[in-house]
């Protein structure tokens, strides 16, 4: 049995955002009527970016995977989300996708993508794609495209 391993600052990055988030919903909250137009859309802005990025990065690609002989369980959201299990004889793989220094690795399921993971947010990226080359077919490199990714990021 494998199972993917958080990395730190991964971690610290959603609790900054989540951080982040607080402060400006605090400041929208107490200095609304102080604020001039320019702080207030700049406040707005924080906080809207901040909940984009933690319903696309952090829903989509910081999934748990735990390993074992028949299936893979994905939990969402460092391990504290949703969780999924899938057979291994239902997926049809998994690909690899590098964008600079992120690398991606996404199962794959009747053609489309079902879960992710990421070595930014996993400590042990190289065991578990190797856990997954064992058990799975690799279907090899996935080309990174901005549209395709961002089509990916906003899909529910």
């Amino acid at each position: 049995m494998v199972k993917s391993k958080i990395a730190w600052l991964g971690v610290f990055c959603f609790i900054a955002f989540i951080f982040l988030m607080a402060i400006c919903i605090l400041v929208l909250t107490e200095q609304f009527e102080v604020l001039d137009s320019f702080s207030l859309f700049g406040m707005m802005g924080c906080f809207l970016f901040c909940l984009y990025f933690l319903l696309t990065e952090f829903r989509k690609r910081a999934d748990v995977f735990i390993l074992s002989k028949n299936q893979i369980e994905k939990r969402s959201f460092f391990g504290i989300g949703y969780a999924q299990h899938f057979d291994l004889k239902e997926l049809d793989g998994f690909t690899e996708m590098e964008n600079y220094s992120k690398k991606y690795i996404h199962l794959i399921k009747n053609g489309k993508r079902v879960a992710c993971c990421c070595n930014f947010h996993m400590r042990n990226y190289d065991e578990v794609k190797k856990a997954l080359g064992d058990n799975l077919v690799f279907l090899g490199e996935e080309h990174y495209s901005i549209k395709a990714e961002a089509v990916y990021l906003l899909k529910l």
